[in-house]
């Protein structure tokens, strides 16, 4: 995952590796001793270690072992995923786990899937968040230009589109000018708060502004915990402005940093308003153990998908035709790529091996952890030099430490916050350490991958009974009753 000895941050200049790397490609083949010497020696320097504890940049990179296994397994059994006859697995597992984490994260019953095919709603998982927007924002589109000609038939298509407005916060994800660019469309970031907040008075104001202009507003992009500092909009408000206008307005909540807190009943709260949402999207690569990529969306009416990115033509190159029962997504027909890996398999191994306790106390752990609290204060008022008590607020356990006493100056404050950021700092590594020791999944049976990867291979010359026995006491580890 990551390496103690080696620097967060690399140490590269702009083309280090074209100065030091061959000007062309191999002749001949070599050996894999060869191909990780160059690693090490022309890679390794060029890489930031996204997975360190110390990286701090741009957003946390989720990993696991369990998440590398789910990859491996959706490289190494090769499918391709384009109707669900030609892989069924491919986009049932695929549809079970957007189901699993719609349950987990207590989306609205509208984004689930029951097999209704066309009718209904369900999720998807794609690349990145911006991919997701760019679905979206596409969709939206369609929807309105197909509202609007029926009304103004007359007019011609591409002066529709010359008016469409699309709308979201300075906040917002930066890549939505790219994607209103690709899309053809306007797009107008509206003002927002001193904590980053866009307010529903705001968007009401720009709409009914725009509207007598001649523009059309078709989307709204809320966002549910900015990247910036994980502001978020008021959907509770703003979802009822939408409702009201005729055609509707698509409003999509973008979750893509901060979603996977969504897991844990007490960050929930958050998301009321969501309701009011045609389309919710969040990264699981973010803050949930699990690799780039898997970006996930959902909607509630697949219908708007596939009257966008549906592409069936019988006098084609290539004709696939639909599912007879048409009870399953035919993601082909879902976003761009008609393609798709299996990409669920990664997310789904990471469910199985870390189970939903696992997962939510890995999301727990970052902003405040609990345990690490009691054992600071646990440590502190074994040391008897100063003496304090805890509170629960909610979910969260708190450190008090209160400075109302009648000889209280200010060397006795400095002295005990001292003693306190003393204790902070020891029993935080001594965590850390605990945990970088023990499976990434948290999982107990971690030492028997290690065996059947390494020490097996060694044992087996003097035992060839041990291996079945270790593979057996991994299967049995590895059972969902056991995390």
């Amino acid at each position: 995952m990551f390496r103690y000895d080696v620097q967060v941050n690399h140490q590269a200049i702009q083309g280090y590796l074209f100065r030091k790397m061959p000007k062309i490609p191999p002749r001949d083949g070599v050996g894999m001793d060869d191909v990780y010497k160059e690693i090490k020696q022309y890679i390794f320097p060029g890489l930031a270690q996204w997975q360190s504890p110390k990286h701090h940049s741009l957003l946390p990179a989720g990993g696991s072992y369990a998440s590398i296994l789910g990859s491996m397994l959706c490289d190494g059994l090769g499918c391709v995923g384009f109707t669900w006859a030609d892989c069924p697995a491919i986009t049932e597992l695929e549809m079970l786990v957007m189901n699993w984490l719609a349950h987990l994260m207590d989306l609205p019953i509208d984004f689930h899937f029951f097999g209704k095919g066309m009718t209904g709603g369900g999720g998807m998982l794609q690349t990145t968040t911006t991919e997701a927007l760019l679905t979206v924002m596409v969709a939206a589109k369609r929807t309105m230009l197909d509202h609007l000609k029926e009304t103004m038939a007359n007019v011609p298509e591409w002066e529709l589109q010359d008016k469409f407005m699309a709308y979201c916060s300075e906040q917002a994800h930066p890549g939505l000018e790219r994607v209103s660019e690709v899309a053809g469309v306007r797009l107008k970031r509206l003002w927002t708060d001193r904590e980053g907040i866009m307010h529903a008075d705001t968007l009401r104001f720009a709409i009914e502004k725009d509207k007598t202009k001649g523009y059309f507003p078709f989307l709204v992009v809320a966002t549910v915990g900015t990247i910036a500092c994980t502001s978020v909009d008021q959907i509770t408000k703003i979802g009822p402005i939408l409702d009201k206008e005729e055609p509707k307005i698509w409003l999509h909540i973008d979750a893509g940093y901060a979603g996977s807190s969504f897991i844990c009943r007490e960050y929930q709260p958050l998301l009321h308003g969501i309701d009011y949402a045609d389309s919710f999207s969040m990264s699981a690569h973010k803050w949930m153990p699990v690799h780039m990529d898997c970006a996930c969306l959902w909607v509630k009416k697949s219908l708007h998908l596939i009257n966008t990115f549906a592409c069936e033509d019988p006098d084609g190159p290539l004709y696939i035709a639909r599912d007879d029962k048409n009870t399953m997504a035919d993601y082909r027909s879902w976003s761009l790529p008609m393609t798709r890996r299996f990409r669920a398999m990664k997310l789904w191994v990471v469910f199985k091996l870390y189970g939903v306790r696992g997962l939510q106390q890995k999301i727990r752990e970052r902003p405040d952890n609990n345990e690490i609290n009691h054992q600071i204060l646990k440590q502190i008022n074994k040391s008897a030099v100063i003496k304090m008590t805890g509170a629960r607020v909610g979910f969260k356990f708190w450190l008090r430490l209160v400075i109302a006493g009648r000889y209280t100056d200010s060397e006795d404050v400095k002295f005990s916050w001292e003693m306190i950021r003393r204790t902070t700092n020891k029993v935080i590594a001594d965590h850390t350490e605990r945990q970088h020791n023990e499976d990434r999944c948290g999982m107990p049976n971690y030492k028997y991958v290690m065996l059947i990867g390494q020490e097996t291979r060694n044992d087996q010359a003097n035992d060839p009974d041990l291996a079945h026995e270790e593979m057996s006491s991994f299967e049995v580890e590895s059972s969902p009753s056991k995390i």
